[in-house]
């Protein structure tokens, strides 16, 4: 039951991730003061939607056995693997903290491309489908 609700909930704000980046957005400048810092975690906190909702159009707009969320997953872990083969050969070691927060937020931007990307898909894919 409880689960339920929670999946309910995620994808109730998951719909409508367009407007929590800005909202997030809007709050933390409030709290803090700060566009970079309120940038930044508004991003952060989006990301975990836009995961779940461009995993979502993706198996809407293509039908495969393989699951958006796992080319979500592997492209975050192959990004992974290049950020830390990039910091590897520059610096000589790896710093999982900061190749974290790399993929996270390089995968918000292409995901965020992504969404709008599909969206627009659907969107001329339902009015050329009258």
């Amino acid at each position: 039951m409880v689960w339920d609700w929670l999946l309910n909930i995620y994808a109730g704000i998951a719909t409508f991730v367009f407007l929590l980046f800005p909202l997030l957005w809007i709050i933390g400048f409030g709290i803090t003061g700060n566009k970079k810092r309120a940038s930044r975690s508004a991003a952060d906190f989006t990301m975990i939607f836009l995961v779940g909702s461009v995993a979502a159009m993706y198996d809407d707009l293509f039908n495969t056995s393989f699951k958006g969320f796992w080319i979500i997953v592997l492209f975050l872990l192959l990004l992974a693997g290049f950020i830390g083969n990039a910091q590897n050969r520059l610096r000589g070691k790896v710093d999982p903290v900061k190749i974290g927060r790399a993929v996270w937020r390089l995968g918000f931007l292409v995901l965020a491309f992504t969404y709008l990307l599909f969206l627009i898909i659907n969107i001329v894919i339902t009015i050329f489908q009258i």
